[in-house]
């Protein structure tokens, strides 16, 4: 049941329980520099903050932020083969306004919900989470862009939706938003993974 299932792997019911969202739902947030590459003209200061400047690799940042947000995440190469078929390039995610690499600020929600059965208390943790970032200002002038990742199970056509919502922000403080599903069956899933890790995950 699905019950059983949030309790023995973190399973959450979704799109009137056809499907289930398989572990957490992650958000992410690629930040850039202030005055990078521009700067503030000193009688537009009391009007603008900062000036900043389109997603690039040579001006995004992983600094500490806010009063609640640690050091961002950077991912790196780990080992020779990596960097031969060069991993951060390919798991770039392709937006409308650049391409954007794994790493960045990460909130993970849903993390603990498999210590309740109770869909409620997923919702409080989910509003929660919600409200902290919101109240904390997690996004502002300084996002390029935050993505909502999360995987669902769907056991009617035995196949793992892994789903990517972008947001996207331009220079003039709106949000271009664009959404992606990639849909693996379950036999590739086994083909290239233990069946008994898939089988724990899946319920």
């Amino acid at each position: 049941s699905v019950s059983d299932n949030a309790s023995n792997g973190g399973v959450w019911p979704v799109r009137g329980g056809l499907g289930q969202v398989v572990g957490p739902v992650r958000f992410r947030q690629l930040r850039v520099r202030a005055n990078e590459s521009c700067q503030v003209p000193r009688r537009a200061m009391q009007l603008f903050r900062a000036c900043v400047a389109d997603f690039s690799d040579n001006n995004y940042d992983v600094a500490t932020f806010g009063k609640i947000f640690t050091r961002g995440f950077t991912f790196t190469p780990i080992n020779a083969l990596e960097m031969e078929t060069n991993l951060v390039f390919t798991a770039r995610l392709a937006g409308k306004f650049a391409r954007y690499p794994p790493s960045g600020f990460l909130v993970d929600v849903g993390s603990n919900r498999s210590r309740s059965t109770d869909p409620t208390a997923i919702a409080q943790e989910y509003a929660a989470t919600v409200n902290t970032l919101e109240k904390n200002n997690w996004i502002d002038e300084r996002t390029s862009v935050v993505i909502i990742e999360y995987n669902t199970w769907f056991a009617s056509d035995a196949s793992l939706h892994a789903t990517t919502l972008m947001f996207e922000q331009r220079l003039s403080g709106s949000f271009e938003p664009s959404f992606r599903e990639a849909v693996v069956p379950y036999v590739v899933l086994t083909q290239s993974m233990d069946t008994r890790v898939f089988n724990v995950l899946t319920g």
